[in-house]
C-alpha cells in the first residue's frame, strides 16, 4: 500500500512539473513579490510574449 501511495504522489508531482512553463513560474513568483508590496498582479500577454521571442 505504501508503494502505491508513493507512486501516486510521484505521478502527481510529475504532472505539476510538466504543467508549469518557465513563463508561468516566473510570473507566479513575480506576482508573489508584488502582492507582498501591495501591488496588483500581472498577467501574461501571448502576443507580447511571441513578439519578444521573435527578437
Amino acid at each position: 500500500m505504501a508503494v502505491v501511495n508513493i507512486a501516486i504522489v510521484l505521478a502527481l508531482c510529475w504532472l505539476v512539473v510538466v504543467e508549469a512553463s518557465p513563463e508561468e513560474d516566473s510570473l507566479k513568483e513575480h506576482n508573489r513579490l508584488r502582492k507582498k508590496h501591495g501591488c496588483p498582479p500581472l498577467t501574461l500577454d501571448d502576443t507580447l510574449t511571441k513578439d519578444c521571442e521573435e527578437l
